[in-house]
């Protein structure tokens, strides 16, 4: 039967105007939407679930990662990206090396500038910063579709239980995790099957609930359950299969074998001495769509320098330093749209770094920061001052160079 597609009339309801509108409420899109208000703006941040954090929140991938020093003791990630470390930490337990505290440049006592954190107690602090902020939130809103006006967006349709509404803006951020708002703008995007199967949830046992109690520490009661494509000692093999976000069917079985997953190590517990305490409320996605950018990161630019770096990290697994040019927020064909987090124009093993919670949120705060620029003028992307940009950062405590 041949294939058919059904348009269907549906009456939008006009919301507010802002200058920025940010789609998605995980690590990058909160930083984008802090960093756009505290430069003064009218910001909506547009988020499908019941609270923010995305991956580090409702994924329940609970360490904040990749450490924000080069290793040897010297701090290379600062601005918001330290900042929300410190808050995921502020109402519950944590395993931060003495040392690293808020705003230390160097700490030569050992470990890394890392963190666990308690997942519900993170998302309600994230909540409560951008009420701080006057930041506007919509939740459980689902993104549709843009409105362009040539090169330009100029607002966004999106599903709620009220009804479709349509919110216009000077300049967006698209912090969706899979490029929904550049990729339904017309940008250049690059999608591959890249997700093997991964599912992490939470537990306890007694055994663990004596060694809180003995130690003081309520965090030690708590057992990260990482079950496949992870590098974790008690992963089992992941399934072979790469996964992405081609067909609504595919989705659904990467979350319903996670899920399988998850019960078959489910069962090998003594349901006496052992339990679940949680399990991801979203799919646990890593890599599906990146924009094809103005420029884009991969291994030959492992230390290299760039004159329009928004910011600089060390990889995960290498034992290399990376900057992040500004081109790889910025689509060839969109005027008004930065892409932010693990849908950075990147590729290869660079892109198994940035896509994790520090550098999604460093990537966030820089759209941020240069869609506000763009809500002050005409220009476009391509057009920004990046030198006036670059300020910004460094004002905000970002490194920008490693």
């Amino acid at each position: 039967m041949a294939e058919k597609t059904r348009q269907e009339l549906v009456t939008l309801q006009t919301g507010k105007s802002y200058d920025i509108i940010v789609v998605g409420g995980g690590m990058a899109g909160v930083s984008a939407a802090a960093a756009a208000r505290r430069q003064g703006k009218r910001v909506l941040l547009i988020e499908k679930a019941s609270y923010l954090g995305g991956l580090a929140t409702l994924g329940l991938v609970v360490l904040y990662h990749p450490p924000l020093d080069d290793g040897t003791g010297r701090k290379l990630v600062g601005g918001l990206a330290e900042e929300l470390l410190h808050l995921s930490i502020r109402y519950s337990y944590d395993d931060l090396p003495k040392g690293w505290t808020y705003g230390a440049e160097e700490n030569h006592e050992g470990g890394r500038y890392q963190t666990v954190f308690n997942a519900p107690a993170f998302a309600l602090a994230l909540n409560e910063l951008l009420q701080a902020e006057q930041v506007d939130v919509l939740y459980d809103a689902l993104f549709c579709i843009p409105r362009m006006e040539g090169t330009r967006c100029v607002g966004v349709s999106v599903e709620t239980k009220a009804g479709r509404y349509y919110y216009s803006a000077k300049a967006f951020v698209d912090a969706s995790g899979d490029g929904d708002l550049l990729f339904r703008a017309g940008a250049d995007m690059v999608e591959r099957p890249e997700n093997a199967l991964t599912f992490w949830m939470l537990s306890t046992d007694l055994e663990r609930m004596q060694n809180a109690i003995s130690s003081g520490d309520v965090g030690k009661a708590i057992r990260i359950e990482a079950i496949g494509a992870n590098p974790h000692e008690d992963c089992v093999d992941p399934d072979t299969t790469q996964y992405g976000i081609r067909t609504p069917e595919e989705v659904s079985e990467f979350i319903s074998k996670g899920m399988n997953m998850g019960l078959q190590r489910l069962k090998t517990f003594d349901k006496t001495q052992r339990c679940l305490v949680s399990i991801p409320g979203m799919a646990e996605y890593r890599k599906t769509r990146a924009l094809a950018g103005e420029y884009t990161i991969s291994e030959k630019d492992r230390e290299a320098h760039f004159e329009d770096s928004i910011g600089c990290t060390k990889e995960e697994f290498e034992p290399h330093c990376i900057e992040i040019p500004y081109r790889c927020l910025m689509s060839r064909k969109i005027d008004n749209i930065y892409a932010a987090g693990r849908i950075i124009s990147s590729d290869g093993r660079p892109r198994d770094t940035i896509r994790l919670i520090a550098i999604c949120a460093q990537t966030g705060e820089a759209a941020g920061l240069a869609a506000s620029m763009l809500a002050d003028t005409d220009c476009t992307a391509a057009q920004l001052n990046v030198s006036k940009l670059q300020e910004k950062l460094t004002e905000a405590h970002n490194r920008l160079h490693f």
